[in-house]
Order: structure tokens, then C-alpha cells, then sequence
């Protein structure tokens, strides 16, 4: 039974990111390096992990700025390592804000450690040997990466001449918790003290402080600064990424240009042959859109802000004012949900019409794609650019524009809207939503029943709301004079019933003592709610205690 608790703890299923590397069926748009660039980074790399030697460092840092490519290289590695190298690739773990569990600091060494067990027999037996009473992600980083990864490895069987596995690890950065150099202080640390030898860590991040900080001291052949990377080396590798995605301008200036503009930042070039490929162009087309892409002669922005501001200004200059208010919301919503939703769910959101969201992606193809139903971001400087106001609102042909979301602002919006959603009269929560004939019949002996009933009475906006309310209510700004008080106050007094019922119906019903928990962190900020919600506070210790 521990065995199998342990197991269901690891199981990378509650990572989406397990997806990445191992079966291909990522949603987000991932690609290796494109053959003749990136070839000496790669080289240095491979090197590295390939090293079993004594005094080989075990973890190699690869940082640069958003946008440099450093994903491209790390999936690239993780291809390049699962078959026909010494080293074999052991786990990865593609940090991304686009899913709940891969911003998720607890989620890394859990994932880590089931993918590592898959690899290596020694350490799946060490580990399933663990004695863990606690759910594993429950732990801090020290305990989890101590004592289900480090101690297990350790306590393999005939260590001497066993297989080195790599670990990849990327992009860092994109953890939420401000915390988000604790695995890595912690993985330094235990490789130093406990002299790991067996694994190598391939980390990358974008240069942030902490991480920086701790990577201070490493040698020269166990770092790789992209930014360092010699102009002349990055620049012809985008050229070599140009003419392979641009065939037919292979030899134009333009393509020149486009080189220069770029300046070796991958995900410009990147994004201008999005947009430049999306519908069937010829080559004038080409060239005419390619030139007004390039037109942009400003020496105080760098090449992707005045990329961002023209595609921007493209997809919504030309709407009436009374309009864009309402198409930037659904931009907004989309870069704010707690996890990729489709435009039904987004327009449900925004309290507008599905073919309007579908529009707006449209015309955003450049930044945002659809995949399986639901939205997506190409690259994280493009979210960091919608909510950095200095970036985001400019002035351009003697026109302001103002493109920049308030997060806390939205969240506060897409908390009205899961409220108003949840409260609906005739799609809303409701007693037996489910629409259960018999109370005397367990789930299993209607399933087929029952699931009918859900996905008609539970839309997809229904779920979502029930979902990720909290999510939406915890980072809104706490007021007592807010209406998200009132809200919360009537729905934990008067729907919480019909939540946690609509919650079991969809499978998820071990979330509302987490959820509720987020909910009663943001009251507890607003000390003036207590009174009123002391009856509600109650019901939900009682819910604890009883699940």
C-alpha cells in the first residue's frame, strides 16, 4: 500500500509537463535547435554530460535572456540524450507558466523522481523503499530533494560503474513562488555535501538575481551565458534559422535585415516568420509585410517591445473605441487564467460572444495559437510585455496607445465573472446538478448516467469556475469595501453545498480543502469580514475535519 501511495504521489499524470519529453504530445510548441545553429553550445554541453569523470561538475547552468533560445537548446539536449549517448536522459521538467503544476515549485523533484525511477531499476527500488506517510509534495524542497531523491540515489546497490543520467530542468525562472531558487540552493548543496556522483543537471533561467547568485562560483565549463555569446556566432545562427523557415527570401536584403533587426534574439525572428507564413503569401507579399515589420527606427526599445507594440497596434488600431475595451479583455483573460482555456470558455468569461474571441485570436496568431481547443502563448516575454505598462503603452505616428493589463485588476474581473457564472439561475450551481435519479445507487453503478448528466449540466465555463475561483479571488486586492466580499460571503454561506457536489461530479473534489483554504487566507486579510463570516469559517473547519 506505501508502494503504491508513493507511486500515485510521483506520478508525473499531475504534471503536464511529463508530456513534453516523453510521449510528444506537449500542447505548447516546442522544437529543436534547427540543424547548423547553436552547433558549439550544443558541443559544450553534450561534453559535459557526457563527462562521468571525477570532478566533473554535476550541474551546468545555461542562462541568457528572454527569448535567446535557451528552451530550444535544453528540449534539443533532452532529445539528443534519450538514446545513443553514454549518458542517458534520466527526467526533465520544462518549467512553464501556461500550466498549473509546471509553475509549481513542489511539483519538480516529484516529477524528477517518478521519471528517474522509469530509468533506473536501483533507484526505483531504493525509492519505493522510502518509509512516507505524508503526501510527497507536502514537503519542503529540502526533505523532498534529501529523501526522495538524493537518499534513494544514494542508496542503490553496486553504485560503482552504473549509467549517468541527465536531468533537465529549464526555465527556472517561471516557478511562482518567489521562492523559486530553493530547488536549486538545495540541489547545490546536497551534490557538494554528499559528493553525488551518477547525475548531471542541465538548469537553465533567464538571469535572474537569486539563481545568479548561486551559480556565482561555478567553473567556466559548467556555464553558458547566452547574452556573452559572440554578436557575430548568434546573428549567423539566426540567418541559418531564417533561410531554412524563409526559403524563398534567401538572398534578399530584406532577409539581411531581418538578421540585423533581430540582433540574435531567436524569438523575434521567430515571431516575424509567424507572421510572415500564416496564410498563404507569396513572395512580394511577403517582402511588402516584412518591410513594414522593419520599419520601426527606435534606438530606445530593444527589437522584440517594438515588434510586440506593431503587432499590437496592427490587431487593434482599427476598432472603435466603444470596441477595444472589450477585445482587450479577452486578451487579458486568456494571459490571466489559472490554466489555458478555449475561446467558449474565455467569451463565457468576458460575458461576450464566442466569434468575437475567435477574432481577436485571429488576428493575434503571431503571439497566441490554439491547440487541442485551448490558447496559448508562444514565449513568456509576450505576457511580460502586456503587463509591464512602460512596455506595453506608447506612442507611435503621433497615436498613444494603451495596451497594458492590471493583473490585479483582471483577477479581480475574472472573480465577478466565476461568481456571476457559478451563481447563474439556470447554469449555475444548483442542488443535484448532476441530475442523480436515485440517491441509493453508488457513481460507479450509473457512470455512464451520471457523466452524460455532468457534461451537460457542467459546462466547461462551469468548471472552470468552480475550479480556479479562488485562484482568481487570492490575487485581487483586498478591501473591505470590495464587492468581492459580499460574494464570497453569500457563496461560503449559501452555494458551498452545490460547489462541493459539482466538484465531486468532475473528479475533483480532494481540491476544496486547498481552495477553501486560498479563500480564507484573502478574507483573513480583510479582518472587518470575520464577524460576517464566522458562521461560513465554521462549516469550513468542519469540511476539514471530515475529508
Amino acid at each position: 500500500m506505501q508502494d503504491k501511495k508513493l507511486r500515485d504521489d510521483l506520478n508525473p499524470s499531475k504534471t503536464a509537463d511529463h508530456r513534453f519529453i516523453h510521449d510528444g504530445k506537449s500542447a505548447l510548441k516546442r522544437r529543436i535547435c534547427t540543424e547548423g545553429t547553436r552547433v558549439k553550445i550544443l558541443k559544450e554541453i553534450t561534453e559535459w554530460a557526457n563527462d562521468s569523470a571525477v570532478g566533473s561538475p554535476s550541474v551546468f547552468w545555461l542562462t541568457g535572456q528572454a527569448g535567446a533560445g535557451k528552451t530550444t537548446i535544453a528540449y534539443t539536449i533532452a532529445d539528443r540524450f534519450e538514446t545513443g549517448q553514454p549518458t542517458s536522459l534520466g527526467a526533465s521538467f520544462f518549467c512553464s507558466r501556461q500550466y498549473r503544476e509546471t509553475r509549481s515549485l513542489q511539483r519538480i523533484v516529484p516529477t524528477i523522481a517518478f521519471q528517474l525511477a522509469r530509468q533506473c531499476e536501483r533507484y526505483r527500488v531504493a525509492l519505493f523503499g522510502v518509509d512516507t506517510s505524508d503526501a510527497v509534495d507536502s514537503h519542503t524542497i529540502q526533505k523532498q530533494v534529501e529523501k526522495f531523491l538524493f537518499k534513494p540515489w544514494m542508496a542503490r546497490t553496486c553504485r560503482h560503474g552504473l549509467r549517468t543520467f541527465l536531468v533537465v530542468v529549464d526555465a527556472l525562472d517561471e516557478i511562482e513562488e518567489v521562492d523559486r531558487s530553493s530547488f536549486l540552493k538545495e540541489l547545490l548543496e546536497s551534490v557538494e555535501k554528499d559528493n553525488i556522483t551518477g547525475l548531471k543537471f542541465l538548469v537553465t533561467s533567464r538571469p535572474d538575481r537569486d539563481i545568479a547568485k548561486l551559480c556565482k562560483s561555478f567553473p567556466p565549463g559548467a556555464i553558458c551565458q547566452l547574452q556573452k555569446v559572440p554578436p557575430e556566432q548568434a546573428k549567423q545562427d539566426v540567418k541559418t534559422y531564417l533561410i531554412a523557415e524563409l526559403t524563398d527570401l534567401n538572398g534578399r536584403p530584406e532577409l539581411d535585415r531581418l538578421n540585423d533587426k533581430s540582433a540574435g534574439l531567436f524569438i523575434y525572428a521567430a515571431t516575424v516568420v509567424k507572421i510572415l507564413t500564416k496564410s498563404e503569401l507569396d513572395m512580394d507579399e511577403q517582402l511588402l509585410l516584412l518591410r513594414r515589420l522593419l520599419s520601426s527606427t527606435s534606438s530606445s526599445l530593444s527589437s522584440i517591445d517594438q515588434l510586440y507594440q506593431q503587432i499590437m497596434r496592427g490587431a487593434f488600431e482599427d476598432l472603435d473605441d466603444d470596441l477595444l475595451p472589450n477585445r482587450l479583455r479577452i486578451l487579458y483573460t486568456f494571459l490571466c487564467s489559472a490554466e489555458r482555456i478555449s475561446a467558449t470558455v474565455a467569451s463565457s468569461l468576458v460575458d461576450t460572444k464566442v466569434g468575437i474571441a475567435s477574432k481577436m485570436l485571429d488576428r493575434l496568431h503571431a503571439v497566441l495559437y490554439v491547440e487541442d481547443g485551448r490558447v496559448y502563448w508562444y514565449h513568456a516575454s509576450f505576457p511580460d510585455f502586456i503587463f509591464n505598462p512602460t512596455r506595453s503603452n506608447f506612442h507611435m505616428d503621433d497615436k498613444e496607445f494603451t495596451f497594458s493589463c492590471d493583473a490585479a485588476a483582471q483577477h479581480s474581473f475574472l472573480t465577478h465573472a466565476c461568481f456571476r457564472i457559478m451563481n447563474s439561475k439556470d447554469t449555475g450551481l444548483q442542488f443535484n446538478v448532476g441530475d442523480i435519479k436515485c440517491s441509493y445507487l453508488l457513481d460507479s453503478e450509473h457512470s455512464e448516467e451520471l457523466r452524460e448528466n455532468v457534461d451537460k449540466n457542467i459546462s466547461p465555463a462551469l468548471r472552470y469556475a468552480c475550479m480556479h475561483w479562488t485562484d482568481h479571488v487570492s490575487l485581487s486586492p483586498p478591501s473591505k469595501d470590495s464587492p468581492i466580499n459580499d460574494m464570497v460571503t453569500d457563496f461560503l454561506q449559501l452555494r458551498v453545498l452545490f460547489w462541493i457536489e459539482a466538484m465531486h461530479l468532475v473528479g475533483s473534489s480532494g481540491e476544496c480543502p486547498h481552495l477553501l483554504q486560498n479563500a480564507r487566507n484573502w478574507v483573513s486579510k480583510v479582518p472587518t469580514m470575520f464577524p460576517r463570516l464566522e458562521f461560513s469559517l465554521i462549516m469550513f473547519t468542519s469540511y476539514r475535519t471530515t475529508t
